[in-house]
Protein backbone atom coordinates (compact mmCIF):
# COMPACT_ATOMS: atom_id res chain seq x y z
CA UNK A 1 0.00 0.00 0.00
CA UNK A 2 0.87 3.34 -0.74
CA UNK A 3 2.44 6.13 2.10
CA UNK A 4 -0.28 8.86 1.03
CA UNK A 5 -2.88 6.08 1.66
CA UNK A 6 -1.65 4.62 4.66
CA UNK A 7 -2.34 8.44 6.22
CA UNK A 8 1.65 8.74 6.42
CA UNK A 9 3.42 12.55 5.48
CA UNK A 10 4.73 12.14 2.19
CA UNK A 11 8.16 14.46 1.96
CA UNK A 12 7.42 15.72 -1.36
CA UNK A 13 7.74 19.34 0.09
CA UNK A 14 11.32 19.03 0.77
CA UNK A 15 14.35 20.33 -1.81
CA UNK A 16 12.71 19.53 -5.65
CA UNK A 17 15.64 20.18 -6.93
CA UNK A 18 17.51 17.55 -5.07
CA UNK A 19 17.53 13.97 -6.74
CA UNK A 20 19.46 10.80 -5.57
CA UNK A 21 20.43 8.37 -7.74
CA UNK A 22 21.31 4.66 -6.42
CA UNK A 23 23.46 3.14 -8.81
CA UNK A 24 26.70 4.08 -10.55
CA UNK A 25 26.44 2.89 -13.76
CA UNK A 26 26.55 4.08 -17.41
CA UNK A 27 22.44 4.42 -16.92
CA UNK A 28 22.93 6.91 -13.71
CA UNK A 29 25.98 8.81 -14.90
CA UNK A 30 23.65 9.27 -18.25
CA UNK A 31 20.84 10.20 -15.96
CA UNK A 32 23.73 12.65 -13.68
CA UNK A 33 24.43 14.86 -16.95
CA UNK A 34 20.78 15.23 -18.27
CA UNK A 35 19.83 16.28 -14.46
CA UNK A 36 22.36 18.43 -14.01
CA UNK A 37 21.84 20.01 -17.58
CA UNK A 38 18.22 20.39 -16.33
CA UNK A 39 19.01 22.34 -13.27
CA UNK A 40 18.87 19.50 -10.72
CA UNK A 41 21.19 19.06 -7.94
CA UNK A 42 22.30 15.47 -8.32
CA UNK A 43 23.79 12.98 -5.13
CA UNK A 44 25.13 9.25 -6.31
CA UNK A 45 24.58 6.90 -4.16
CA UNK A 46 27.26 3.66 -3.95
CA UNK A 47 28.13 0.63 -2.11
CA UNK A 48 31.99 1.92 -2.69
CA UNK A 49 31.90 5.56 -2.95
CA UNK A 50 35.53 6.25 -2.68
CA UNK A 51 36.19 3.51 -5.18
CA UNK A 52 34.07 5.10 -7.84
CA UNK A 53 35.31 8.64 -7.58
CA UNK A 54 36.85 8.65 -9.96
CA UNK A 55 34.51 8.27 -12.61
CA UNK A 56 32.57 11.23 -12.13
CA UNK A 57 35.59 12.89 -13.12
CA UNK A 58 36.31 10.69 -16.01
CA UNK A 59 33.07 11.71 -17.13
CA UNK A 60 32.65 15.31 -16.07
CA UNK A 61 30.61 14.60 -13.33
CA UNK A 62 32.16 16.98 -11.07
CA UNK A 63 29.43 19.01 -9.43
CA UNK A 64 27.73 15.60 -8.66
CA UNK A 65 28.28 14.18 -4.59
CA UNK A 66 29.19 10.94 -4.30
CA UNK A 67 27.69 9.11 -0.89
CA UNK A 68 27.42 5.85 -0.09
CA UNK A 69 23.67 4.31 -0.38
CA UNK A 70 22.54 5.54 3.39
CA UNK A 71 24.06 8.88 3.02
CA UNK A 72 22.07 9.69 -0.18
CA UNK A 73 18.94 8.34 1.06
CA UNK A 74 19.04 10.52 4.18
CA UNK A 75 19.87 13.44 1.89
CA UNK A 76 16.77 12.93 -0.87
CA UNK A 77 13.16 12.36 -1.03
CA UNK A 78 13.08 11.73 -4.58
CA UNK A 79 15.60 8.43 -5.60
CA UNK A 80 16.51 7.09 -8.71
CA UNK A 81 17.01 3.16 -8.17
CA UNK A 82 19.26 2.33 -11.18
CA UNK A 83 19.81 -1.20 -9.93
CA UNK A 84 18.68 -4.84 -11.61
CA UNK A 85 16.20 -6.29 -9.98
CA UNK A 86 18.33 -9.21 -8.62
CA UNK A 87 19.45 -6.99 -6.34
CA UNK A 88 16.97 -5.51 -4.66
CA UNK A 89 16.70 -7.94 -2.31
CA UNK A 90 20.69 -7.05 -1.00
CA UNK A 91 20.68 -3.58 -1.69
CA UNK A 92 16.88 -2.33 -0.98
CA UNK A 93 15.29 -4.78 1.00
CA UNK A 94 17.68 -4.16 4.33
CA UNK A 95 17.10 -0.10 4.25
CA UNK A 96 13.06 -0.05 4.36
CA UNK A 97 12.96 1.87 6.82
CA UNK A 98 14.80 4.74 5.67
CA UNK A 99 13.38 4.60 2.24
CA UNK A 100 9.77 5.32 4.25
CA UNK A 101 7.79 7.60 2.84
CA UNK A 102 10.34 8.20 -0.01
CA UNK A 103 9.89 8.80 -3.47
CA UNK A 104 11.67 5.66 -5.28
CA UNK A 105 11.70 5.28 -9.38
CA UNK A 106 12.75 2.06 -10.59
CA UNK A 107 14.19 1.89 -14.18
CA UNK A 108 14.92 -1.33 -14.36
CA UNK A 109 13.73 -3.82 -17.16
CA UNK A 110 13.10 -7.63 -16.77
CA UNK A 111 14.85 -9.71 -18.85
CA UNK A 112 11.57 -12.59 -19.60
CA UNK A 113 8.33 -10.57 -20.73
CA UNK A 114 6.08 -13.05 -19.19
CA UNK A 115 6.64 -12.89 -15.84
CA UNK A 116 3.58 -12.43 -13.26
CA UNK A 117 4.75 -9.84 -11.65
CA UNK A 118 6.80 -6.65 -12.79
CA UNK A 119 9.82 -5.33 -11.05
CA UNK A 120 8.05 -2.31 -9.41
CA UNK A 121 5.69 -4.51 -8.22
CA UNK A 122 8.35 -6.81 -6.76
CA UNK A 123 10.20 -3.54 -5.47
CA UNK A 124 6.96 -2.27 -3.70
CA UNK A 125 6.41 -5.06 -1.84
CA UNK A 126 10.03 -5.33 -0.29
CA UNK A 127 9.75 -1.75 0.79
CA UNK A 128 6.06 -1.11 1.53
CA UNK A 129 6.26 2.23 2.91
CA UNK A 130 7.82 3.92 0.09
CA UNK A 131 6.19 5.33 -3.06
CA UNK A 132 7.65 3.28 -5.80
CA UNK A 133 6.82 4.91 -9.37
CA UNK A 134 8.06 3.10 -12.54
CA UNK A 135 9.31 5.71 -15.10
CA UNK A 136 12.07 5.67 -17.76
CA UNK A 137 12.35 2.32 -18.53
CA UNK A 138 12.36 3.01 -21.94
CA UNK A 139 15.06 5.50 -22.18
CA UNK A 140 18.24 3.99 -23.04
CA UNK A 141 21.18 5.05 -21.41
CA UNK A 142 21.99 6.96 -24.91
CA UNK A 143 18.92 8.81 -25.53
CA UNK A 144 19.29 9.88 -22.16
CA UNK A 145 22.35 11.56 -22.85
CA UNK A 146 22.09 13.13 -26.30
CA UNK A 147 20.27 16.69 -25.82
CA UNK A 148 19.10 17.00 -28.99
CA UNK A 149 16.97 14.36 -29.89
CA UNK A 150 15.21 13.04 -25.89
CA UNK A 151 12.53 16.32 -26.59
CA UNK A 152 10.13 13.79 -28.50
CA UNK A 153 10.51 10.66 -26.49
CA UNK A 154 7.64 9.23 -24.23
CA UNK A 155 7.89 8.77 -20.71
CA UNK A 156 5.66 5.94 -19.45
CA UNK A 157 5.19 6.45 -15.71
CA UNK A 158 2.56 4.49 -13.54
CA UNK A 159 2.15 4.45 -9.31
CA UNK A 160 -0.23 3.48 -6.98
CA UNK A 161 0.87 7.17 -5.28
CA UNK A 162 -0.82 9.70 -7.22
CA UNK A 163 1.00 12.91 -5.77
CA UNK A 164 4.12 10.46 -6.41
CA UNK A 165 3.19 10.20 -10.14
CA UNK A 166 2.80 14.14 -10.55
CA UNK A 167 6.07 14.58 -9.17
CA UNK A 168 7.67 12.13 -11.67
CA UNK A 169 5.66 13.73 -14.50
CA UNK A 170 7.26 16.77 -13.02
CA UNK A 171 10.45 15.53 -13.71
CA UNK A 172 9.89 14.39 -16.70
CA UNK A 173 9.13 17.40 -17.92
CA UNK A 174 12.05 19.16 -16.96
CA UNK A 175 14.15 16.79 -18.60
CA UNK A 176 12.59 17.34 -21.72
CA UNK A 177 10.69 14.09 -22.56
CA UNK A 178 7.09 14.09 -22.83
CA UNK A 179 5.20 12.32 -19.50
CA UNK A 180 2.35 9.60 -20.17
CA UNK A 181 0.19 8.87 -17.43
CA UNK A 182 -0.19 4.99 -17.35
CA UNK A 183 -1.79 4.35 -14.26
CA UNK A 184 -1.71 2.43 -10.98
CA UNK A 185 1.48 0.34 -10.60
CA UNK A 186 0.30 -3.17 -12.16
CA UNK A 187 0.67 -1.19 -15.40
CA UNK A 188 4.49 -1.68 -15.16
CA UNK A 189 3.83 -5.23 -16.25
CA UNK A 190 3.13 -4.50 -19.75
CA UNK A 191 5.48 -1.28 -19.65
CA UNK A 192 8.82 -3.49 -18.69
CA UNK A 193 6.97 -6.15 -21.51
CA UNK A 194 6.73 -3.73 -24.01
CA UNK A 195 10.60 -2.65 -24.15
CA UNK A 196 11.60 -6.46 -24.77
CA UNK A 197 9.47 -6.83 -27.81
CA UNK A 198 11.67 -6.47 -31.12
CA UNK A 199 9.73 -4.38 -33.98
CA UNK A 200 5.93 -5.31 -32.26
CA UNK A 201 3.34 -5.09 -35.27
CA UNK A 202 6.18 -6.35 -37.79
CA UNK A 203 6.59 -10.39 -38.05
CA UNK A 204 2.95 -10.91 -39.99
CA UNK A 205 3.35 -8.44 -42.38
CA UNK A 206 7.02 -9.54 -43.53
CA UNK A 207 6.24 -13.10 -43.35
CA UNK A 208 3.10 -12.33 -45.11
CA UNK A 209 5.28 -10.16 -47.85
CA UNK A 210 7.95 -12.39 -48.13
CA UNK A 211 5.00 -14.83 -49.47
CA UNK A 212 3.60 -12.53 -51.86
CA UNK A 213 6.80 -11.90 -53.31
CA UNK A 214 8.12 -15.71 -53.25
CA UNK A 215 4.67 -16.65 -55.54
CA UNK A 216 4.86 -13.72 -57.74
CA UNK A 217 8.83 -15.04 -58.84
CA UNK A 218 7.91 -18.60 -59.38
CA UNK A 219 4.83 -17.14 -61.29
CA UNK A 220 7.36 -14.91 -63.61
CA UNK A 221 9.86 -17.46 -64.00
CA UNK A 222 6.83 -19.66 -65.01
CA UNK A 223 6.00 -17.25 -67.58
CA UNK A 224 9.64 -16.17 -68.65
CA UNK A 225 11.46 -18.98 -68.84
CA UNK A 226 9.64 -22.35 -68.47
CA UNK A 227 6.35 -21.51 -70.71
CA UNK A 228 8.25 -19.33 -73.31
CA UNK A 229 11.82 -18.37 -73.33
CA UNK A 230 11.65 -14.51 -73.42
CA UNK A 231 14.40 -13.48 -71.58
CA UNK A 232 18.47 -14.58 -70.98
CA UNK A 233 19.10 -16.16 -67.68
CA UNK A 234 21.68 -13.32 -67.25
CA UNK A 235 18.79 -11.20 -66.74
CA UNK A 236 17.26 -12.70 -64.18
CA UNK A 237 18.90 -10.67 -61.13
CA UNK A 238 17.74 -7.59 -62.37
CA UNK A 239 14.98 -7.55 -64.99
CA UNK A 240 13.20 -10.30 -64.53
CA UNK A 241 13.06 -9.84 -60.43
CA UNK A 242 11.60 -6.04 -61.11
CA UNK A 243 8.61 -7.93 -62.13
CA UNK A 244 7.69 -9.69 -59.29
CA UNK A 245 9.25 -6.80 -57.63
CA UNK A 246 6.77 -4.52 -58.50
CA UNK A 247 3.93 -7.03 -58.54
CA UNK A 248 4.06 -7.03 -54.97
CA UNK A 249 4.48 -3.11 -54.26
CA UNK A 250 0.96 -2.99 -55.39
CA UNK A 251 -0.37 -6.03 -53.99
CA UNK A 252 1.04 -5.04 -50.34
CA UNK A 253 -0.65 -1.28 -51.37
CA UNK A 254 -3.71 -3.12 -51.79
CA UNK A 255 -3.85 -4.90 -48.75
CA UNK A 256 -3.30 -1.83 -47.05
CA UNK A 257 -6.60 -0.02 -47.75
CA UNK A 258 -8.75 -3.06 -48.48
CA UNK A 259 -9.90 -3.87 -44.95
CA UNK A 260 -11.27 -0.39 -44.41
CA UNK A 261 -13.34 -1.51 -46.95
CA UNK A 262 -13.79 -5.23 -46.02
CA UNK A 263 -14.80 -3.38 -42.02
CA UNK A 264 -17.11 -1.22 -43.53
CA UNK A 265 -18.95 -3.85 -45.25
CA UNK A 266 -19.13 -6.13 -41.74
CA UNK A 267 -20.07 -3.34 -40.19
CA UNK A 268 -23.44 -2.56 -42.79
CA UNK A 269 -24.54 -6.54 -42.77
CA UNK A 270 -23.76 -6.41 -38.65
CA UNK A 271 -25.87 -2.75 -38.46
CA UNK A 272 -24.08 -2.09 -36.00
CA UNK A 273 -20.59 -1.00 -34.83
CA UNK A 274 -20.41 -2.33 -31.19
CA UNK A 275 -19.71 -5.94 -32.24
CA UNK A 276 -16.16 -6.90 -32.45
CA UNK A 277 -14.33 -7.70 -35.96
CA UNK A 278 -13.20 -11.32 -36.38
CA UNK A 279 -10.17 -11.48 -35.15
CA UNK A 280 -8.32 -12.08 -38.29
CA UNK A 281 -10.15 -9.04 -39.64
CA UNK A 282 -8.85 -6.88 -36.46
CA UNK A 283 -5.19 -8.08 -37.14
CA UNK A 284 -5.38 -6.85 -40.79
CA UNK A 285 -6.70 -3.62 -39.44
CA UNK A 286 -3.63 -3.07 -37.14
CA UNK A 287 -1.16 -4.11 -39.96
CA UNK A 288 -2.46 -1.72 -42.21
CA UNK A 289 0.76 0.71 -40.95
CA UNK A 290 3.21 -1.80 -41.50
CA UNK A 291 1.90 -2.95 -44.73
CA UNK A 292 1.77 0.93 -46.32
CA UNK A 293 5.79 1.71 -45.36
CA UNK A 294 6.74 -2.04 -46.68
CA UNK A 295 5.33 -1.49 -50.02
CA UNK A 296 6.42 1.92 -50.10
CA UNK A 297 10.25 0.62 -49.73
CA UNK A 298 8.95 -2.22 -52.51
CA UNK A 299 7.93 0.93 -54.51
CA UNK A 300 11.55 2.92 -53.96
CA UNK A 301 12.91 -0.29 -55.08
CA UNK A 302 11.15 -0.98 -58.37
CA UNK A 303 11.88 2.95 -58.97
CA UNK A 304 15.68 2.58 -58.68
CA UNK A 305 15.76 -0.64 -60.77
CA UNK A 306 13.57 0.51 -63.53
CA UNK A 307 15.70 3.59 -63.67
CA UNK A 308 18.49 1.66 -64.42
CA UNK A 309 17.04 -0.04 -66.93
CA UNK A 310 14.83 2.84 -68.84
CA UNK A 311 16.75 1.95 -72.36
CA UNK A 312 14.86 0.97 -75.74
CA UNK A 313 16.76 -2.27 -74.86
CA UNK A 314 14.86 -3.18 -72.12
CA UNK A 315 11.44 -1.19 -72.86
CA UNK A 316 11.01 -1.66 -76.14
CA UNK A 317 7.70 -0.94 -76.28
CA UNK A 318 8.07 2.21 -74.40
CA UNK A 319 10.02 3.34 -77.84
CA UNK A 320 9.23 4.69 -81.34
CA UNK A 321 10.70 2.09 -83.71
CA UNK A 322 12.40 3.96 -86.21
CA UNK A 323 13.07 2.24 -90.05
CA UNK A 324 15.09 3.07 -92.93
CA UNK A 325 13.71 2.52 -96.54
CA UNK A 326 16.83 1.75 -99.08
CA UNK A 327 15.81 2.96 -102.61
CA UNK A 328 16.04 0.03 -105.14
CA UNK A 329 18.98 0.09 -107.34
CA UNK A 330 21.23 1.53 -104.89
CA UNK A 331 24.98 0.46 -105.85
CA UNK A 332 27.15 3.28 -104.16
CA UNK A 333 28.00 3.03 -100.59
CA UNK A 334 25.57 4.70 -98.68
CA UNK A 335 25.67 5.55 -94.80
CA UNK A 336 22.27 6.49 -92.79
CA UNK A 337 22.68 7.87 -89.24
CA UNK A 338 19.64 6.94 -87.21
CA UNK A 339 17.95 9.52 -84.73
CA UNK A 340 17.56 8.00 -80.69
CA UNK A 341 14.24 6.66 -80.42
CA UNK A 342 12.22 8.81 -78.34
CA UNK A 343 9.12 7.62 -76.23
CA UNK A 344 5.70 7.03 -77.35
CA UNK A 345 2.45 7.46 -75.39
CA UNK A 346 2.88 4.06 -73.66
CA UNK A 347 5.77 5.09 -71.73
CA UNK A 348 5.43 8.43 -70.95
CA UNK A 349 1.51 7.30 -69.33
CA UNK A 350 3.82 4.62 -67.54
CA UNK A 351 6.22 7.10 -66.27
CA UNK A 352 3.86 9.62 -65.56
CA UNK A 353 1.78 7.41 -63.54
CA UNK A 354 4.57 5.91 -61.91
CA UNK A 355 6.50 8.97 -60.65
CA UNK A 356 3.25 10.45 -59.60
CA UNK A 357 1.91 7.49 -57.49
CA UNK A 358 5.52 7.29 -55.96
CA UNK A 359 5.24 11.21 -54.87
CA UNK A 360 1.87 10.47 -53.16
CA UNK A 361 3.18 7.43 -51.24
CA UNK A 362 6.26 9.20 -50.45
CA UNK A 363 4.01 11.90 -48.38
CA UNK A 364 2.11 9.55 -47.04
CA UNK A 365 5.04 7.20 -45.97
CA UNK A 366 6.82 10.36 -44.08
CA UNK A 367 3.09 12.00 -42.59
CA UNK A 368 3.56 8.00 -40.55
CA UNK A 369 7.40 9.37 -38.42
CA UNK A 370 5.51 10.22 -35.10
CA UNK A 371 7.45 13.52 -35.11
CA UNK A 372 5.44 14.54 -38.56
CA UNK A 373 1.84 12.64 -37.40
CA UNK A 374 2.03 14.92 -33.84
CA UNK A 375 1.84 18.15 -35.84
CA UNK A 376 -1.20 17.11 -37.91
CA UNK A 377 -4.60 17.62 -36.95
CA UNK A 378 -7.19 14.77 -37.45
CA UNK A 379 -8.47 16.26 -40.34
CA UNK A 380 -4.98 16.13 -42.08
CA UNK A 381 -3.66 13.26 -41.14
CA UNK A 382 -6.60 11.67 -42.51
CA UNK A 383 -6.27 13.10 -45.61
CA UNK A 384 -3.11 11.96 -46.34
CA UNK A 385 -3.36 8.87 -45.19
CA UNK A 386 -6.67 7.72 -46.26
CA UNK A 387 -7.57 10.11 -49.45
CA UNK A 388 -4.23 10.51 -51.00
CA UNK A 389 -3.36 7.14 -50.05
CA UNK A 390 -5.97 5.93 -52.32
CA UNK A 391 -4.86 8.17 -54.67
CA UNK A 392 -1.86 7.05 -55.05
CA UNK A 393 -3.22 3.65 -55.53
CA UNK A 394 -5.23 4.51 -58.58
CA UNK A 395 -2.58 5.94 -59.69
CA UNK A 396 -0.61 2.54 -59.44
CA UNK A 397 -3.37 0.99 -60.91
CA UNK A 398 -3.54 3.11 -63.85
CA UNK A 399 0.69 2.69 -64.06
CA UNK A 400 -0.50 -1.22 -64.16
CA UNK A 401 -2.98 -0.23 -66.85
CA UNK A 402 -1.05 1.73 -69.29
CA UNK A 403 1.94 -1.08 -69.09
CA UNK A 404 -0.29 -4.08 -70.02
CA UNK A 405 -3.47 -2.21 -71.88
CA UNK A 406 -1.90 -2.62 -75.58
CA UNK A 407 -0.87 -6.29 -74.82
CA UNK A 408 -4.22 -7.33 -73.38
CA UNK A 409 -5.92 -5.74 -76.79
CA UNK A 410 -3.66 -7.53 -79.01
CA UNK A 411 -3.39 -11.12 -77.08
CA UNK A 412 -6.95 -11.91 -76.30
CA UNK A 413 -9.04 -12.74 -73.78
CA UNK A 414 -6.80 -16.16 -72.73
CA UNK A 415 -3.48 -14.00 -72.84
CA UNK A 416 -4.78 -11.20 -70.59
CA UNK A 417 -5.79 -13.53 -68.19
CA UNK A 418 -2.65 -14.94 -67.77
CA UNK A 419 -0.45 -12.05 -68.01
CA UNK A 420 1.46 -10.38 -65.08
CA UNK A 421 -0.28 -7.05 -65.71
CA UNK A 422 -3.49 -8.10 -65.49
CA UNK A 423 -2.71 -10.59 -62.38
CA UNK A 424 -1.37 -7.75 -60.48
CA UNK A 425 -3.49 -5.01 -60.94
CA UNK A 426 -6.68 -7.04 -60.49
CA UNK A 427 -6.64 -6.52 -56.30
CA UNK A 428 -5.96 -3.06 -56.54
CA UNK A 429 -8.60 -2.62 -59.02
CA UNK A 430 -11.19 -4.27 -57.04
CA UNK A 431 -9.84 -2.36 -53.82
CA UNK A 432 -10.27 0.85 -55.60
CA UNK A 433 -13.60 0.07 -56.46
CA UNK A 434 -14.74 -1.12 -53.40
CA UNK A 435 -14.26 2.23 -51.93
CA UNK A 436 -15.73 4.49 -54.30
CA UNK A 437 -18.69 2.05 -53.68
CA UNK A 438 -19.22 2.33 -50.08
CA UNK A 439 -18.05 6.37 -50.50
CA UNK A 440 -21.16 6.95 -52.11
CA UNK A 441 -25.17 7.00 -51.09
CA UNK A 442 -26.94 4.95 -50.64
CA UNK A 443 -24.23 2.45 -48.67
CA UNK A 444 -21.87 5.34 -47.92
CA UNK A 445 -24.80 7.32 -45.99
CA UNK A 446 -25.68 3.89 -44.13
CA UNK A 447 -22.09 3.58 -43.05
CA UNK A 448 -21.39 7.00 -41.71
CA UNK A 449 -24.63 6.32 -39.61
CA UNK A 450 -23.53 3.25 -38.06
CA UNK A 451 -19.60 4.64 -37.17
CA UNK A 452 -21.92 7.63 -35.44
CA UNK A 453 -23.16 5.37 -33.29
CA UNK A 454 -26.30 4.25 -35.22
CA UNK A 455 -27.81 0.73 -34.59
CA UNK A 456 -30.18 -1.49 -36.66
CA UNK A 457 -33.33 -2.53 -34.55
CA UNK A 458 -32.27 -6.46 -35.36
CA UNK A 459 -28.50 -6.03 -33.92
CA UNK A 460 -29.53 -3.86 -31.05
CA UNK A 461 -31.20 -6.51 -29.75
CA UNK A 462 -29.10 -9.51 -30.97
CA UNK A 463 -26.49 -7.17 -28.85
CA UNK A 464 -28.54 -6.92 -25.68
CA UNK A 465 -29.60 -10.87 -25.73
CA UNK A 466 -26.59 -12.51 -26.72
CA UNK A 467 -24.41 -9.65 -25.41
CA UNK A 468 -20.72 -8.70 -26.79
CA UNK A 469 -20.28 -8.99 -22.77
CA UNK A 470 -19.97 -12.55 -23.58
CA UNK A 471 -17.29 -12.08 -26.69
CA UNK A 472 -15.27 -9.31 -23.81
CA UNK A 473 -15.53 -12.42 -21.03
CA UNK A 474 -14.01 -15.07 -23.68
CA UNK A 475 -11.07 -12.79 -25.02
CA UNK A 476 -10.29 -11.74 -20.86
CA UNK A 477 -10.66 -15.32 -20.01
CA UNK A 478 -8.43 -16.84 -22.70
CA UNK A 479 -5.88 -14.10 -22.44
CA UNK A 480 -5.83 -14.81 -18.74
CA UNK A 481 -5.43 -18.17 -19.00
CA UNK A 482 -2.61 -17.81 -21.57
CA UNK A 483 -1.02 -15.25 -18.98
CA UNK A 484 -1.30 -17.29 -16.16
CA UNK A 485 0.65 -20.14 -18.35
CA UNK A 486 3.13 -18.29 -19.74
CA UNK A 487 3.62 -16.76 -16.29
CA UNK A 488 4.04 -19.91 -14.40
CA UNK A 489 6.13 -21.76 -17.18
CA UNK A 490 8.12 -18.90 -17.63
CA UNK A 491 8.62 -18.60 -13.97
CA UNK A 492 9.91 -21.97 -13.71
CA UNK A 493 12.73 -21.85 -16.55
CA UNK A 494 13.66 -18.62 -14.77
CA UNK A 495 14.70 -19.07 -11.27
CA UNK A 496 14.68 -15.47 -10.30
CA UNK A 497 11.02 -14.78 -10.12
CA UNK A 498 10.14 -18.06 -8.07
CA UNK A 499 10.42 -16.07 -5.14
CA UNK A 500 7.52 -13.73 -6.24
CA UNK A 501 4.31 -14.31 -4.56
CA UNK A 502 1.67 -11.93 -6.26
CA UNK A 503 -1.88 -12.83 -7.39
CA UNK A 504 -1.54 -12.38 -11.21
CA UNK A 505 -5.47 -11.91 -11.36
CA UNK A 506 -5.86 -9.12 -8.75
CA UNK A 507 -6.77 -5.69 -9.14
CA UNK A 508 -8.87 -4.07 -11.77
CA UNK A 509 -9.42 -3.74 -15.02
CA UNK A 510 -8.97 -6.68 -17.50
CA UNK A 511 -5.40 -8.73 -17.43
CA UNK A 512 -5.46 -9.13 -21.31
CA UNK A 513 -2.11 -8.25 -22.25
CA UNK A 514 -2.86 -5.57 -25.04
CA UNK A 515 -6.35 -4.69 -26.14
CA UNK A 516 -7.83 -3.34 -29.28
CA UNK A 517 -10.12 -0.18 -29.88
CA UNK A 518 -11.05 0.87 -32.65
CA UNK A 519 -8.82 -1.05 -34.93
CA UNK A 520 -5.79 0.01 -32.82
CA UNK A 521 -3.95 -2.17 -31.05
CA UNK A 522 -2.19 -0.82 -27.86
CA UNK A 523 0.89 -2.65 -26.43
CA UNK A 524 0.70 -0.75 -23.21
CA UNK A 525 -1.91 -0.66 -20.78
CA UNK A 526 -4.64 1.50 -19.70
CA UNK A 527 -6.13 2.66 -16.97
CA UNK A 528 -9.53 0.89 -17.25
CA UNK A 529 -8.48 -1.89 -20.01
CA UNK A 530 -11.48 -2.80 -21.77
CA UNK A 531 -12.14 -5.83 -24.01
CA UNK A 532 -15.88 -4.96 -24.65
CA UNK A 533 -15.76 -4.29 -27.98
CA UNK A 534 -14.90 -1.56 -31.14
Amino acid sequence: MAASEQGLPTKISGDKKCIGILGTGDYARALSKRLIFSGYDVILGSRSPAARQRALYDDCLCGVQMMSLDDCISQCDVLVAVIHMENFKTTLAPRAEILSDKIVIDVSNRTNRYSAVSNAEFLQSLIPASMVVKAFNSVSAYAMEDQTTVSTNRVFVCSDDSMARERVMDLARDLGFAPCDMGALRAARNMEAFVLKVFPGWKVPLFFTFGVFNLWALYCVYIYFIDRTAFRWEQIFLKVFNKPLCMTAITVLALTYLPGSVAGIVQLYRGTKYRRFPRWLNTWLVSRRQLGLIALALVMVHALASAMMLSPTYYSSWYHKPSVVIPANITEQMTIKLQPAWMIWKGELACFFGVAALLLLSLVGITSLPSVSASLNWAEWRLIQSRLGMIALFLAVAHVVAMGAPGWAKGGWGKTFRSITFLSGFLPAVTVLLRIILAFPPLGRRLKKIRRGWERESARSKTVSTGTSLEAQACCSTRKSNLKTSSSSSRTRNPLYTAIEVNAEGGDGCACGSCSSNGAQSYLPTRNCDCSGV
